[in-house]
């Protein structure tokens, strides 16, 4: 693979205020072309189960591709010959539940994918990650882990604020809600995710627009 010029999700997000081209539109842009990858492999039946800011490359302004297939770059080791991958801060509930206690692995499937893509988003247009009141104030990395693991096991919504836009706060919802009533495709969660993008770039260019005739107005 060709290496991404502006590095992943996360680096850019940090850099974006001096990248031209990379407002929080394109962003969401290249969050849904690499989301086009995710649902290639959940057609094959194949889950991610890492997916993160660090797992989306970016390439150039509204593109991306998903990286990392199957590699995790946490270990959580309960015992010597057991060891769950995951990434804390994007782990789905039942993920969290089978690493903080060894059970319930069998019901980690493809919706856990769509819950830890659905926090990366509500972070990218947040610009809040919606778990970070679980660790305030906690030093000892492996406790913040474990207290992290404890609240997204619990599924503790209380970080989840309302933006506002009822399609994209119904999308984050139905995304991240009981593992019985989420979302079950991919696709039609990154649908949705691309018709509040379409809007929101309308918006964008109608002020745009507006404040162009307003500065000729007052020329």
């Amino acid at each position: 693979t060709h290496r991404a010029p502006f590095g992943s999700l996360d680096r850019v997000i940090k850099q974006r205020r001096s990248l031209p081209g990379f407002d929080r539109i394109s962003l969401l842009e290249a969050v849904i072309t690499a989301t086009e990858g995710i649902k290639e492999a959940h057609e094959h039946q194949v889950a991610h189960r890492d997916i993160k800011p660090q797992n989306i490359l970016i390439f150039a302004p509204g593109q991306g591709k998903i990286a990392d297939f199957g590699i995790a770059r946490w270990r959580s080791r309960r015992t010597s010959n057991d060891a769950v991958l995951l990434t804390p801060k994007y782990a789905s509930p039942e993920q969290a539940f089978y690493a903080l206690t060894g059970q319930h692995d069998s019901i980690v499937d493809l919706r856990g994918d769509i819950y830890s893509w659905a926090i990366m988003v509500y972070e990218v247009v947040t610009g809040a990650h919606p778990f970070v009141w679980a660790i305030r104030g906690i030093k000892d990395p492996l406790a913040s882990q474990r207290t992290l693991l404890k609240a997204i096991a619990a599924n503790d919504r209380r970080g989840f604020q309302p933006t506002g836009d009822i399609t994209f706060d119904s999308l984050i919802y139905n995304c991240t809600c009981d593992l019985k009533s989420r979302i079950g495709d991919i696709a039609v969660a990154n649908r949705v995710l691309k018709q509040f993008v379409t809007r929101a770039r309308l918006q964008q260019d109608t002020e745009r627009r507006r404040r162009s005739a307003a500065l000729v107005d007052d020329g």
